[in-house]
C-alpha cells in the first residue's frame, strides 16, 4: 500500500484547493443546519409514499392475474368441478334422509309400543288388577336373577351417630379445657 503513494510526489505547493473544499464542507453544513429537518421530513414522506405505493402496485398486479386466470379457465372445467360438488352434496342429503327417516321411524316404534302398554294398563285398571303394569320391574328382577345377581338391601343409613372422628372414640368425653380469656387490660 505504501508502494502505490511513493511514486507521487507532493508538490512544494501541497493542496493547492484546501479553501474550495473547506468554502463547500462549510456551504453543506449551513445547509444541513438550515433545511435539516425539512430535509428529514421529506425523507420520512418519500419512505411512507413508496410503501403506500408498493402495497397499491402489488394489488393491482394481483388482480390483474386474477382477472387473467379468469379469463384463461376453461368453462368445461368449472362446469365438471360444479356438477362433481353437486352430486356430492345429493349423495350426503340422501344420506342424511335416511337417518332421519330411521330415526322417525325407531321413535314411532317406541311411541307405538308406549301407547300399547298404556292400553294395557289401562284395561288391567278397568278389571281391579292395578293401574300401572309392574312388569317391567317383575321382568328386570327375573333377568337380572338369571345372570345371577341378586339385589340386596344396603342397611340405611342412620341420621344421627353416636360417633364423631372428631371427638376421637366412641363417647370417650374427652373436651379440650377453654381458651384463657384475655383481658386488654388497662
Amino acid at each position: 500500500m505504501s508502494g502505490m503513494f511513493e511514486d507521487r510526489e507532493l508538490t512544494e505547493e501541497g493542496n493547492t484547493t484546501p479553501e474550495g473544499v473547506s468554502y463547500g464542507l462549510s456551504t453543506a453544513s449551513e445547509f444541513v443546519a438550515t433545511y435539516g429537518w425539512y430535509i428529514l421530513f421529506g425523507v420520512i414522506g418519500l419512505v411512507y409514499i413508496n410503501s403506500w405505493l408498493d402495497t397499491r402496485l402489488q394489488g393491482w398486479k394481483k388482480q390483474r392475474k386474477q382477472e387473467s386466470d379468469l379469463n384463461s379457465y376453461n368453462a368445461n372445467e368449472v362446469l365438471q368441478r360444479q356438477e362433481a360438488m353437486e352430486r356430492a352434496r345429493q349423495r350426503l342429503q340422501a344420506k342424511y334422509d335416511a337417518e332421519t327417516e330411521e330415526y322417525a321411524q325407531k321413535q314411532k316404534e317406541k311411541e307405538e309400543e308406549k301407547r300399547k302398554e298404556e292400553i294395557e294398563d289401562w284395561e288391567r285398571h278397568q278389571k281391579g288388577l292395578g293401574y300401572k303394569s309392574k312388569t317391567k320391574a317383575a321382568k328386570e328382577a327375573e333377568q337380572a336373577e338369571a345372570r345371577g345377581v341378586t339385589r340386596q338391601d344396603k342397611p340405611k343409613k342412620k341420621l344421627r351417630d353416636d360417633y364423631n372422628p372428631l371427638w376421637g372414640g366412641q363417647g370417650s368425653g374427652f373436651r379440650p379445657s377453654a381458651r384463657p380469656s384475655r383481658s386488654g387490660g388497662g
